[in-house]
């Protein structure tokens, strides 16, 4: 190699050396590994150096020629392959300096990660430990150490957890806990206390993991003192425990929604009220799906409810026997309540709706008890309104708050607006009533019995009698007063005085009546045997036949004397009133004569009446007589006939003349000059007549009124000065068919020859009597009493009739006397004869079925057909 070659070679490697150099140099700047880089850029620094002094060398001796070229090329080729090495290595150069520098940052960060978390640990309030697998500590910093109760680290390090950590009643927990650990999972313990070295517990939370290290297995664990957190858990539990009993054991119904309306839960009050547990029975029940729940408060209401608007509600029935769903195996038997629900939203602190709470006024036992007031209320305006007292409420001054219909017609208005505001007193009488009410006022309590009129305004006094009370109201003091009219009562009362009246000259008539009629029998029947045995002749036989007239019309009227006392024996017969009428007015027209009217309108298909047929006609034709006297003047007499129902509201039911049930009224009216009304209630009395002297034996209606009461009816008298009269005779309707009524005819009076025992205590009575039946042809004997007479029949004992007075002196009457002669011999015919029975044959005046009575004074003709009667029947 020429001596220039050589020093182009010498030059380059020189370059490539620097450029090596230089290299190494940005290496070094940029790698972690400086000190490699030194020596490497150190190296070719020289050789740089020393290839220079050689080319310095040649280059001044120019004839150099060296002797090895290629060893002269190894200084091109040793620059050259370090440069391609460099660039070859400078990528994994780098990414080794990379990673060199991150393990350094890493390094130099988890130097300041463990000085930050040594400090971190040491200067929080959760306690730091460390322990290996068997729980032994290995590190922890001085919060733990508090947390244990000890005061220095040496305390805790190097000690066991089961020292002072313990669960509840688990024997075992710290060895079995440590045990779960070698999952490396996250650990949670609480309920779990550090037993101090005084005893002392302290709660703690703790949260713990297992690691794998170089130096073993290690646990790691954070802790917190819990005391203040279980101290407000306990308080919370407490809290939420009473809130619990509130809500179960509130005597309100409450439910509890979500926003859906799915149901929640509920309290007891709730399943008490419906009768069921809702949460058992339909635990997916939704209210904004319930039928009865949109019927009643309506949808789009509940809907709003839901959507967290409060809306007040109005009560209704709910019934929850229908909403409820019924099993084969479940039959729910619910409920149906009358509620006030109401809905209140529950919202959380953002204002979001959590849920709705539903309460139910329970309202059944209030409506209940509406009710029953209404109920009463009604029952009490009903017993206001239909008493026969009048009601009226009054305030002190007596003005008048309410009133029912009876008072405002007592006060002689007819409508409740009419007096309501007014002062009762301007219709009572005078001062009456004034100092009971006063002593009222003062002292309270009540009184009764007042007697008050109340004055009406065309001048009508209605007599009263007033009860009143004072009773407190939230108004104030007020009187309840109840007034009674007495007027029907003190009619009834004077009805009854007249009727006390009536009985005693009922009983002294007939009294008088019996020994009177002994006396007419003894006259009329010794007038008619002188009379029939024509021995009287001329003027003596006009003397005889005065008196036998006489006593006669002596006879009508004690009839007509025991008719008014009820005392005439009666022989009832079913009778068709029609044809009792028509027989009878047949004789009217020619008794009351042709300047008088007389009607007779009778009533179709009216019921039949069991009365004496005699008496009827008796009756009637009295009453056409007195109708006649009131019309001297002619006028008009109508006989009619009607059918009545008396029910228990009838005013003669009421007052008890009449009983209730069917009657046939008879109504004889007439046209005359009525009678005044201060003499209409005397017109019945005997002997009271309103005629002239001579024209009247005041015994007509007295007569009719005894026949009418006697029948068990009743006979009423309406009559107006001016108007005519008109008079009612009210007799019981029967419903057997009418008998047929049979009158045997004689022309003459019948004889016979068959024996009779007479038993008589008037010695006169006795003589005629004989006289009268032996003129008759009958054998007789005759005995004054009882005892005499069952001698007289014992003696002789083959007697075919008995004819005995009722009354007869000893004690013992002639009915008993019958009936023991009956008892000897059943064949025996009996004929009583009285005037005056006293009852002995006769119950509610009439003739008990099979007597025969021949009633006192009698003629010889009508005893002889009541004999043939009895012999021929």
């Amino acid at each position: 190699m020429s001596s220039v070659q050589y020093l182009i070679v010498l030059c380059l490697s020189t370059l490539f050396y620097l450029v090596v150099f230089a290299s190494s140099i940005y290496v070094w700047r940029l790698s972690n590994l400086r000190w490699v880089w030194v020596g490497v850029g150190g190296a070719t620094l020289l050789i740089a150096l020393q290839r220079f002094v050689t080319l310095s060398t040649v280059w001044s001796t120019l004839g150099v020629t060296t002797t090895y070229p290629w060893i002269n090329l190894l200084d091109l080729i040793i620059p050259v392959l370090l440069m391609v090495a460099a660039a070859l290595t400078l990528p994994a150069i780098n990414q080794f300096n990379t990673r060199l520098e991150k393990t350094e940052e890493t390094q130099r960060a988890l130097v300041e990660s463990e000085a930050k978390y040594r400090a971190l640990i040491e200067s929080t309030n959760s306690g730091y430990v460390i322990t290996n697998d068997e729980g032994i500590v290995l590190e922890c910093n001085d919060t733990y150490v508090k947390l244990t109760g000890r005061s220095r680290s040496d305390e805790v390090i190097g000690h066991n957890l089961a020292e002072w950590a313990i669960r509840g009643g688990e024997a075992n927990f710290v060895k079995a806990a440590l045990l779960t650990h070698y999952d490396e999972e996250l650990k949670q313990y609480d309920r779990l206390v550090f037993r101090h070295p005084d005893g002392s517990q302290i709660p703690i939370e703790l949260f713990s993991r297992g690691l794998k290290t170089a130096e073993g297995f290690r646990i790691v664990g954070l802790l917190r003192d819990v005391s203040e957190r279980e101290t407000v858990r306990k308080q919370l539990e407490a809290s939420e425990k009473q809130a619990n009993l509130l809500f179960e054991n509130s005597p309100i119904s409450t439910a509890i929604f979500r926003p859906d309306g799915q149901f929640v839960r509920a309290n007891k009050a709730h399943d008490e009220l419906w009768g069921v547990v809702l949460r058992e029975v339909d635990p997916n029940f939704n209210i904004l799906k319930d039928d009865q729940a949109n019927a009643q408060i309506g949808t789009d209401t509940l809907a709003a409810i839901f959507r967290g608007q409060q809306i007040a509600l109005q009560p209704f029935v709910y019934r929850g026997s229908e909403f409820l769903p019924q099993t084969e195996n479940v039959m729910v038997q619910a409920r149906d309540n009358t509620v006030l629900p109401m809905f209140f939203p529950l919202k959380d602190e953002q204002g979001e709706l959590i849920s709705i709470v539903q309460m139910h006024i329970d309202l059944s036992e209030r409506v209940a008890a509406e009710e029953q007031l209404k109920e009463r209320e009604a029952f009490y305006r009903a017993l206001v309104d239909s008493t026969n007292d009048g009601y009226a409420l009054l305030k002190p001054d007596e003005t008048v708050v309410d009133a029912n219909a009876e008072y405002v017609r007592l006060t002689g208005h007819t409508d409740l607006a009419e007096i309501k505001g007014q002062v009762s007193r301007q219709w009572v009488s005078g001062d009456m009533g004034l100092a009971e009410l006063q002593q009222l006022l003062e002292q309270g309590g009540n009184a009764h019995g007042v007697r008050c009129d109340y004055r009406h305004p065309d001048g009508t006094l209605i007599p009263a009698e007033v009860s009143a009370c004072l009773v407190e109201s939230a108004a104030g003091p007020q009187v309840v007063v109840l007034a009674r009219d007495i007027s029907e009562r003190l009619d009834t009362e004077n009805r009854l005085r007249q009727a006390q009246k009536m009985d005693a000259i009922g009983k002294l008539t007939g009294g008088v009546a019996h020994d009177f009629n002994n006396l007419l029998g003894v006259v009329l029947g010794n007038a008619e045997l002188a009379l029939a045995n024509g021995m009287a002749q001329g003027p003596i036989q006009r003397y005889l036949q005065a008196i036998l007239d006489a006593a006669e019309r002596g006879a009508d009227l004690t009839h007509r004397l025991l008719a008014f006392s009820r005392q005439t024996p009666l022989s009832p017969k079913v009778v068709d009133i029609n044809v009792s009428l028509g027989s009878a007015c047949a004789l009217l027209q020619r008794l009351i004569g042709e300047d008088v009217d007389l009607v007779l309108e009778k009533v179709e298909d009216l019921p039949n009446c069991e009365v004496d047929p005699g008496e009827l006609e008796n009756v009637i034709i009295n009453l056409a007589n007195n109708a006649r006297d009131a019309m001297p003047e002619g006028g008009k007499l109508t006989v009619e006939t009607r059918r009545v129902t008396c029910d228990h509201h009838h005013k003669m039911v009421r007052s008890a003349e009449l009983a209730a049930g069917d009657y046939v009224v008879i109504s004889v009216s007439d046209s005359g000059r009525g009678i005044a009304k201060d003499i209409l209630n005397r017109v019945t009395d005997p002997f009271f007549t309103t005629k002239d002297v001579g024209k009247g034996t005041g015994l007509g209606l007295s007569m009719a009124y005894g026949f009418a009461k006697q029948s068990n009816g009743h006979l009423s008298i309406y009559s107006e000065l001016g108007e005519g009269t008109t008079v009612n005779i009210y007799l019981p309707a029967h419903v057997d068919p009418a008998d047929e009524i049979k009158v045997r005819p004689f022309s003459v009076s019948p004889r016979g020859n068959e024996k009779i025992l007479l038993v008589e205590d008037d010695p006169a009575l006795v003589v005629l009597a004989r006289h009268m039946l032996e003129n008759l042809g009958y054998h007789v004997e005759a005995a004054g009493d009882v005892a005499e007479g069952l001698a007289v029949y014992r003696q002789h004992g083959d007697f075919d009739l008995l004819l005995t007075d009722m009354i007869l002196p000893g004690g013992r009457n002639g009915r008993e006397l019958a009936e023991e002669l009956v008892t000897l011999n059943p064949e025996l015919h009996v004929l009583y004869m009285s005037g005056y029975t006293e009852n002995a044959i006769l119950h509610h005046g009439r003739l008990d079925e099979g007597v025969a009575l021949l009633q006192k004074p009698f003629r010889s003709s009508e005893l002889s057909v009541a004999l043939r009667q009895l012999f021929d029947a």
